[in-house]
């Protein structure tokens, strides 16, 4: 029937809901919350609670919510902590919250307030390619170079592991030089660094505008809890991974005496 004809298309737009729709209810079985956001202008702050990521949940992994707080929209937030500490899924579930939030849909948070960004730009750190045509360092710079390229004002930015293709203090100074451009875009932006001596000195000299710390929140025998509070972190926790690895000294020449 003709008119039945006119639905189909209706059927794309149904979906687009219907998966809003699984969102929550696969997080409401999970024990999460989701909500339809307050927006807020860009000299407001930001609060998200209970911020979850979505990825880990669709592949069945339980996510840890956690508490999102900025004084303003218009901040460059550097944030610290150890390896698999929840720094990089931080940066997917605020990316990710803000694309739900733009597009009308439940954000995967308790309560929030978001405002809307002109762009988002996200950068993952890349694994070393064999057809490559820059070194680590070039291919870090061809990076920044590609985000200020297609960077307006008042953008998102999410940045993971910002200038660690280099060494650090050749890195540094490249960091530097990148945090404070970006607060001449006033971007709302999250960068994680390991770069630990670095971002201390940073907020100890309080140099650049706008520039804020978060670190991942250590527990007991000094696991991450996967919060996140003000301030850098003190340590990478290197050794403590190594030990929980099996790659101290001691570990090793056991491993060496067996083989002998």
């Amino acid at each position: 029937e003709d008119e039945i004809a006119l639905l189909v298309p209706l059927l794309r737009d149904l979906e687009f809901y219907l998966g809003a729709l699984c969102l929550r209810d696969r997080a409401e079985a999970a024990g999460l919350a989701v909500c339809l956001p307050k927006l807020v202008s860009a000299e407001e702050p930001r609060r998200i609670e209970g911020l979850f990521n979505p990825l880990l949940l669709m592949s069945g992994v339980q996510p840890v919510p956690c508490t999102l707080v900025t004084e303003r929209l218009a901040t460059t937030v550097l944030v610290t902590g150890p390896n698999s500490g929840g720094k990089t899924r931080l940066l997917q579930s605020i990316g990710l919250a803000q694309l739900l939030a733009q597009s009308g849909l439940f954000i995967p948070a308790r309560s929030g307030s978001i405002a809307l960004a002109p762009a988002l730009v996200m950068s993952l750190i890349e694994e070393t390619r064999a057809d490559q045509a820059e070194g680590r360092l070039g291919m870090e710079l061809m990076r920044i170079r590609h985000l200020f390229e297609r960077l307006p004002p008042g953008a998102m930015v999410l940045l993971d592991e910002l200038c660690s293709g280099t060494n650090p203090s050749e890195g540094e100074e490249i960091f530097e030089l990148v945090v404070t451009m970006l607060g001449r875009l006033r971007p709302q932006a999250f960068i994680t660094t390991h770069f630990l001596t670095f971002a201390a000195r940073l907020e100890r000299e309080r140099k650049i505008a706008g520039l804020s710390f978060l670190q991942v929140e250590l527990g007991p025998q000094r696991r991450p809890t996967y919060q996140f509070t003000e301030g850098v972190a003190e340590t990478s926790l290197a050794g403590h991974t190594a030990e929980r690895l099996g790659v101290t000294g001691e570990q090793l020449l056991a491993l060496i005496d067996h083989n002998l």
